[in-house]
């Protein structure tokens, strides 16, 4: 039986080397497929889970949280400041992190907040802005070189 299989795969030496191409490329596919979901499914969970609630205008949920948690989407717009305080007052409310959006350098999005929602991160050099126009930069922003710590940049609307 041995002998008849060995002298097949020796006939059709092609076909058995296309199939085993192909059963490999599959499970190489399939695996990659099934690590790159996992990674995935992690990074959205643990940046999902640092927010409760997301309040936003009205409009598609969605797109509001692709913007405020992903920054990926367009943003809705903006509530009122009074109803950011409203919410931030509330004895229910444990924090309150407005995000605003919209403008950008160059390829770079300008993400608005106040200097509590950066606590939660380290920063590998400078400081967390403390007057109105001071900004931090994000990893990619600081890896390109584009900018650096104290250089002044104005920022485009749209």
């Amino acid at each position: 039986m041995l002998k008849f299989a060995l002298k097949n795969l020796k006939t059709r030496l092609i076909r058995t080397i296309l199939a085993s191409i192909a059963v490999i490329l599959c499970t190489t596919i399939a695996l990659i497929s099934y690590n790159t979901s996992n990674q995935v499914q992690d990074g959205v969970i643990s940046t999902a889970g640092f927010y409760d609630t997301i309040v936003g205008p009205e409009g598609s949920p969605l797109q509001l949280a692709l913007s405020s948690m992903f920054y990926v989407e367009n943003p809705l717009g903006t509530i009122s400041y009074d109803h950011y305080e409203n919410l931030k007052n509330n004895p229910l409310t444990k924090e309150v992190y407005p995000i605003a959006s919209g403008d950008s350098y160059r390829t770079a999005r300008i993400i608005g907040t106040v200097p509590e929602y950066l606590e939660r991160y380290r920063l590998k050099a400078g400081r967390i802005f403390s007057e109105p126009g001071e900004a931090v930069l994000g990893y990619n922003i600081a890896q390109s070189k584009i900018l650096q710590i104290g250089d002044n940049f104005v920022g485009v609307h749209g």
